[in-house]
């Protein structure tokens, strides 16, 4: 769906996404018909954070791009849908989103309507299908399906962290030789590197990603900085929530959420005089900001 052979004119997509500018990326990407700028306007929608980031202008562009017919924007517009509101008309109508997109033979498409049958989108859990059409996703070299594939297996199965490992150092060779890095790997990466007792070298890799806009990977780098005892509880507090705050500043809904929790845990340790109801209010508005993701 699109020839290995960038353009030299191309805008910096890496430095958009590394600076975490997704608007500035998506609206520039719609505009641009290079091989870069379909796979940073796609990469832009496989994580949930980076989708939530998106302004209502950005979406609407995104919307008419796909109306037009463009294929990743209907990827794009689809993946929008399922994250952002979730009921059963939003996921009727990001199937046909994606359907459209699969007509075009998009592989993130295939990629994405195996995740609705896993997750019963269609009204119905059948992973079966879910597995047939990743394993057809894959073999049409879905960079989506690639993401999907190692999430599950960096995150939940540690039997499979070896054969992880292998593949995003292919993954990341790969993208290095296009010209077309992309920091999920080096999360994932870091991830199965720290879950084999690698920890040194894991914190590296995720420094490197969150330093290269990954949002995903502030939540690892808190725990993993702060490391907890065999009871637990936090070694080195001050590095875990000096993380935390850091990642909620890159828009890491899981430290907001963390760091909202510990400031309801710590609210009966301020001063009488500051223990208003708007403290308290504010509290509460960033715990319910945090649930939208």
């Amino acid at each position: 769906y699109f020839s290995y052979s960038l353009r030299l004119d191309t805008p910096d997509y890496a430095l958009l996404m590394s600076q975490c500018r997704f608007d500035d990326l998506v609206q520039t990407a719609l505009t641009d018909d290079s091989e870069a700028a379909q796979i940073y306007l796609l990469r832009v929608f496989y994580t949930r954070c980076s989708i939530f980031m998106l302004s209502p202008d950005t979406i609407e562009q995104v919307k008419q791009a796909a109306d037009k017919g463009n294929a990743c924007a209907q990827f794009a517009y689809g993946r929008h849908l399922i994250v952002t509101n979730p009921n059963e008309q939003s996921k009727e109508l990001s199937l046909e989103y994606f359907e459209k997109a699969k007509q075009q033979e998009l592989p993130d498409a295939i990629a994405a309507i195996s995740e609705a049958w896993r997750y019963g989108d269609f009204g119905i859990v059948d992973h079966s299908k879910a597995n047939q059409a990743l394993s057809q996703a894959l073999h049409l070299r879905s960079e989506y399906a690639a993401f999907i594939r190692l999430k599950t297996m960096v995150l939940g199965d540690e039997e499979q962290l070896e054969t992880a490992l292998d593949a995003t150092d292919m993954l990341i060779e790969t993208n290095a030789r296009r010209k077309t890095p992309f920091s999920q790997w080096l999360y994932f990466k870091g991830v199965a590197l720290y879950t084999m007792g690698n920890i040194k070298k894991a914190k590296k890799l995720l420094i490197y990603a969150c330093n290269q806009g990954n949002i995903d990977a502030w939540l690892e780098r808190a725990v993993y900085t702060g490391r907890f005892d065999e009871n637990g509880d936090i070694i080195n507090k001050k590095a875990y929530f000096d993380t935390l705050r850091e990642g909620a500043e890159h828009h890491n809904p899981e430290c907001r959420t963390l760091l909202a929790w510990d400031a309801i845990l710590q609210f009966d340790e301020h001063p009488s005089q500051e223990r208003t109801p708007q403290l308290a209010q504010t509290i509460i508005d960033e715990l319910k900001e945090c649930t939208r993701y």
